[in-house]
């Protein structure tokens, strides 16, 4: 007989500090939590320079792990044998490449911060009055800072990173409505750089954001956070317009709001509003990489050829950037030029430790090498089924092969399961492109009339 998993009844405290309170939350034994650890990317958190056994986990986020991602798969899992204690689970074991959020040693602060938190200081004391006991303590600033830094270096590492440096700040200070913010930011994009899948990651930062607007509605970033989870993990483009707005009124001059705005209108078909959001962000920070790949996607979906060769510019002179590496590997699929695309989608998947994409890819050249075209797009699509049918991956990544190989029939079969599932990013990816020859259709514009209720 099976057992649901259910927190036991409530621990009140927010920090679960042991394996053993862990366990006990979910009424499992530490060796399942443990292995839940390793093979559905339970949250669990190691302090900075602590030994291997030492662990912490957020209540609030096994609560949205729960929810989305790979958490609803263990409410169904059988209850195990008595407990039998396990071995520690090594640290390589419990550190896959790519896997989030692992909390390295904080890295040293920095001169750069050190001024930044200073300015912060100064400017305060500027307008008339020293800083008060409600703000966030000098060191608990420094570490928003070292994370805003590291998030805006939008790699693996340096996301972990962040997430690693909002939290040392927010249990510096809990009321740090700005470091919840910046946490929203960090989830919202894990799901893109690491292995976090798309459910769970949305999930967290829905909850950061939040809890930061619980504790300041005014937090402008807040706001951007929540509306680019609520309109590419749930579908809510009414609200997150609403978010949007909110967002500009409160800080028309804040970067990744005007960035984050323009994907959305691109989304939403309106590349007109997307490429004027996109321009106003590259003014507020000309140096950006990943608004500056942006704006090369908007501009190249408003057939200028600008975009696509800034895009290639952008990649040599960053080889390591992930974002032009996966832009380019969707422009040339769509386009048919099938070795740079395996060229590029390979690259774009060693970068995030991707194994399970890098094994469809390798079928893919054997299916070129023997078959073509055609070949290598079904061996992608016998692979990815079967990862789909093993419990990995979207219903839209058959979708997106079906329209390549110009299979109507599957193409919306498996854009009607990808809806019923409410599969994340599937606004992004399901409007137009590869399925603009599924246009007029009314089953497909039923699909996709589903996306945008009240927007």
């Amino acid at each position: 007989m099976k057992s649901r998993v259910a927190p036991s009844e409530g621990p009140t405290k927010q920090r679960l500090e042991s394996w053993k309170e862990v366990a006990g939350y979910f009424g499992r034994t530490d060796r399942t939590v443990k292995r839940w650890e390793v093979e559905r990317r339970l949250p669990i958190h190691r302090p900075p320079g602590a030994g291997r056994g030492r662990i912490y986990a957020e209540v609030a986020e096994l609560e949205a792990w729960l929810k989305g991602g790979l958490g609803p798969q263990a409410r169904e899992e059988p209850l195990e044998n008595p407990p039998v204690e396990a071995d520690a689970v090594g640290e390589e074991q419990a550190k896959p490449a790519g896997r989030w959020p692992v909390l390295a040693a904080l890295p040293a602060v920095v001169a750069v911060v050190l001024v930044v938190a200073a300015f912060m200081w100064n400017r305060h004391a500027a307008q008339g009055a020293a800083p008060s006991a409600s703000d966030p303590p000098l060191a608990a600033q420094r570490l928003y800072v070292a994370g805003m830094d590291d998030w805006e270096k939008r790699t693996p590492e340096s996301l972990n990173r962040a997430v690693g440096e909002f939290r040392a700040a927010i249990g510096l200070y809990p009321r740090y409505a700005q470091a919840y913010a910046g946490l929203a930011d960090c989830y919202d994009l894990l799901r893109q750089y690491t292995l976090m899948p798309a459910t769970q990651s949305y999930a967290l930062a829905k909850a950061a954001a939040e809890h930061a607007l619980a504790l300041d509605e005014r937090v402008a970033g807040a706001h951007a956070a929540l509306a680019f989870a609520d309109y590419f993990g749930y579908w809510d483009a009414a609200g997150a317009r609403t978010h949007f707005q909110r967002a500009l009124a409160l800080e028309p001059d804040n970067k990744t709001t005007r960035h984050w705005f323009a994907t959305f209108l691109l989304s939403m078909g309106d590349v007109a509003g997307a490429l004027k959001q996109i321009d106003a962000a590259q003014t507020l920070d000309p140096a950006s990489l990943s608004i500056r790949a942006d704006r090369d996607v908007i501009l190249d979906c408003s057939h200028q050829a600008a975009g696509l060769a800034d895009l290639k510019r952008l990649e040599r002179e960053h080889p390591k950037f992930l974002s032009p590496h996966v832009y380019l590997a969707e422009h040339d699929e769509r386009s048919g030029d099938d070795r740079e695309f395996l060229r590029e989608a390979s690259i774009a998947a060693q970068l995030t430790s991707n194994a399970s994409r890098l094994a469809v890819l390798a079928a893919a050249r054997r299916g070129l090498a023997m078959g073509g075209h055609r070949g290598m797009l079904r061996a992608m699509l016998e692979a990815q089924t079967k990862l789909f049918e093993a419990g990995s991956g979207d219903a839209l990544d058959l979708a997106r092969l079906a329209a390549l190989l110009g299979d109507r029939k599957a193409a919306l079969a498996d854009l009607s399961l990808a809806v019923d599932r409410r599969e994340a990013d599937f606004s992004e990816k399901a409007s137009g492109g590869l399925f603009a020859f599924l246009a007029g259709d009314p089953v497909y514009e039923r699909l996709i009339a589903r996306l945008r209720p009240g927007a």
